[in-house]
């Protein structure tokens, strides 16, 4: 028995990080998909950002409702055509210059390949699809966070982590990632940049550390 819990003690120690964000990513997804479909409803800051990535509302969307699915403007006549429009046309991006934007036409992209993966209209867009690639880069830092620090003691250890992964997913802030809204790209990076100053004040800094602390600022604003 004590070989087992030396064994699972250093898997630990090896994977804990990875273990704790394959977790944080199941409850993440069990939060935004596993019941009735939540989100944020558009206040008018939705517009921004579609107009910056080929969306429009649907005839019958309306302010201060949550719409789950939107229209994605098609104006090319090839597929080819039309991703590449949509990943680097500069239409609507000289109003609205926000780094959320980028996240959002890859999720125009992928709602593409979803609509032709299963012959679905081609035009509709999911906005859970934008809400599941936040998931994947909130477990990224997490994993990242997680791999930062550790207690002394493994136990407490484990039970620190444990309590700040529910803590960062609360439903009160997963519910941005199935939005337009900034504050959903704005909490990856806000912990993103608590894992870098944890790195930087408990290891010897170093020049690469410097740079993602500065990036991690200049995303977070």
């Amino acid at each position: 028995m004590r070989c087992f819990f030396d064994k699972l003690s250093a898997f630990y120690d090896l994977r804990g990080a990875v273990c704790l964000g394959t977790a944080a990513f199941i409850l993440m997804v069990l939060i935004l998909f596993g019941g009735r479909t939540i989100g944020l409803s558009n206040n008018g800051d939705f517009k921004r950002v579609m107009d910056a990535s080929s969306l429009r509302f649907d005839a019958d969307d309306g302010a201060f409702a949550f719409d789950n699915t939107y229209t994605i403007i098609l104006t090319e006549q090839s597929a080819a055509g039309n991703i590449l429009k949509i990943l680097f046309g500069a239409e609507g991006w000289q109003n609205y210059p926000s780094l959320q934007v980028p996240i959002v036409r890859i999720s125009v992209v992928l709602n593409l390949v979803l609509n032709k993966l299963t012959g679905g209209d081609m035009t509709v867009y999911r906005i859970e699809v934008l809400g599941l690639i936040h998931c994947v880069l909130y477990t990224a830092v997490i994993m990242f966070l997680m791999a930062q620090f550790r207690l002394k003691r493994r136990i407490l250890d484990i039970a620190a982590k444990v309590l700040i992964l529910i803590v960062l997913c609360d439903v009160g802030y997963l519910t941005y990632f199935n939005s337009f809204y900034g504050e959903g790209f704005q909490l990856i990076s806000l912990v993103f940049l608590a894992a870098m100053l944890i790195r930087v004040v408990t290891a010897a800094p170093r020049l690469s550390d410097a740079v993602l602390c500065a990036l991690g600022c200049i995303t977070l604003g």
